[in-house]
């Protein structure tokens, strides 16, 4: 096992600036998930970490050994990627085999390891296959097995379920937080689905543009993000983030009337102009505005049921809000209502540098 950290990491292909001084430290053990949108730096960041690229500048350093300039095969990582890269022509055993065939491992050594692993990812039944015989399921299976069976300090992945249909990577993601737990391997995973992220990571840390723009965990990403960026890219739906203006006395969303307590108004005194955010279902639709909420007038634009819920979308002129509601709820297009937050629900940050305001 290892701890990773990152010291002031700049990866630079040309004139793009692919990472810019990111700063990050992963505890021995951890399982963190690189989070953000495609081109966010993140999968190069994990490629870093892999020895695959080296950095521009800054420092890589695994145990407090600094492994910056080291190649990948010194670097005792385990990869799992996105596309699996199983040899069609080797049958399961030799696929899982591989990493310890090239390292000329005796034949007793080999066979105990590999079946260790098989039996840990219950996949034993299926050594004596080849890849085409197998699942999309099966298939990553093994493909986690070939990255386990060198006995990695540390463990990567690659966004290694996108190509898994939805059923099924919910229910390889629960083993797979399962094994991680159990084995206590230091595990960086990649991707850009933020329901994943939420579900096995201890600690997320949210990549956009290059920079590392938050580091917590799963409840702190989710219900205090430090940037708006993070509060509109995570959930499903994610945070509604709203422009507000305020002449000291009022304040109002596309020159509507935002009902607020006086303490709001105390807060953000000397700002003109501040993003308000929420998360979908912390607002409610009520008849009149209730005590210690912020509330305003709203016309229902359109209900979308989701079985047990519903999203619905209300207008406040042209801003659309979006509300997460139980289905029992009743609701009709262009009804008047009054959209309610509780104060300890609100998000508030900066209109100019998006960072989020102290509530407290």
């Amino acid at each position: 096992m290892a701890s990773i950290v990152l010291e002031n990491i700049t990866k630079r292909f040309g004139k793009v600036t692919a990472l810019d001084g990111v700063n990050l430290q992963i505890d021995d053990g951890e399982f963190i998930v690189l989070l953000g949108p495609s081109g966010s730096g993140k999968t190069t960041l994990m490629y870093l970490i892999a020895g695959i690229y080296r950095p521009t500048s800054g420092r890589i350093l695994f145990d407090g050994k600094d492994v910056t300039n080291l190649s990948p095969k010194d670097r005792n990582v385990g990869l799992v990627f996105q596309n699996w890269a199983l040899y069609p022509h080797m049958k399961v055993f030799e696929n899982i085999a591989f990493p310890l065939t090239l390292k000329k491992m005796d034949k007793r050594t080999i066979q105990e390891r590999v079946h260790q692993v098989a039996s840990m990812l219950k996949i034993e039944a299926l050594l004596e296959r080849y890849p085409w015989q197998l699942s999309g399921g099966q298939q990553q299976r093994v493909a986690i097995a070939r990255a386990l069976v060198k006995q990695p300090q540390i463990l990567l992945f690659d966004e290694p379920l996108s190509n898994l249909d939805a059923l099924l990577r919910i229910g390889v993601r629960t083993e797979l937080k399962r094994l991680q737990k159990n084995l206590s391997i230091t595990s960086v995973y990649v991707t850009h689905d933020q329901a994943e992220a939420l579900a096995i990571a201890d600690r997320i840390a949210v990549i956009n543009n290059g920079k590392l723009i938050q580091v917590g965990t799963p409840e702190e990403i989710y219900y205090q993000p430090k940037h708006t960026f993070v509060a509109g890219f995570v959930g499903n739906p994610p945070a509604n983030l709203l422009t507000v203006e305020s002449d000291g006395t009022r304040l109002t969303i596309d020159g509507k009337s935002l009902e607020a307590p006086i303490e709001l108004l105390h807060r953000i005194s000397n700002k003109r102009r501040f993003v308000l955010g929420f998360r979908p279902e912390k607002g409610v639709l009520l008849d009149h505005i209730t005590e210690n909420t912020v509330g305003i007038e709203v016309q229902i634009y359109e209900v979308e049921s989701m079985g047990r819920e519903q999203i619905v979308t209300v207008s406040i002129e042209q801003t659309m809000v979006k509300v997460l509601r139980p289905s029992e709820e009743k609701f009709h297009v262009g009804q008047k209502l009054f959209l309610c937050v509780e104060m300890k629900d609100l998000m508030l940050f900066d209109f100019d540098t998006n960072e989020a305001l102290d509530l407290h």
